[in-house]
């Protein structure tokens, strides 16, 4: 009886800690989508180079742009299957939720904006 309880316990403490929980290689690459702003919608092209722990590394893009140019480096967190990050010289800043294959949320920058239908480029 003592390693039935066991084993239901572990069996619930997985599933408990599987949950918000993504693979992090597969979120390494770029991602692609739309922000949705006042002046219409953007390109938003988002490259995650590295994740080390919690840190998370990369660039954004947003095109066409009249107020950013380039792609700027990024540092984030990842905790669960939230990402949070700001660019380094601009400090635009975005807090993306991840479900499945897909990412999405808001940013702030020069303008607020909603984050949608962000996918992996493959």
């Amino acid at each position: 009886m003592r390693h039935a309880r066991l084993a239901v316990c572990l069996i619930l403490f997985s599933a408990y800690t599987a949950v918000g929980q993504v693979d992090r290689l597969d979120l390494i690459g770029q991602w692609r989508g739309i922000a949705k702003t006042p002046v219409g919608d953007l390109d938003y092209r988002l490259t995650i180079k590295n994740i080390d722990g919690e840190k998370v590394t990369g660039t954004l893009l947003v095109v066409p742009s009249r107020v950013y140019q380039g792609e700027e480096p990024f540092e984030g967190t990842l905790a669960g299957n939230v990402l949070r990050f700001a660019t380094v010289t601009s400090k635009r800043a975005a807090t993306l939720t991840i479900e499945g294959d897909v990412m999405s949320g808001e940013g702030v920058g020069a303008l607020n904006y909603k984050i949608e239908n962000m996918r992996k480029v493959k």
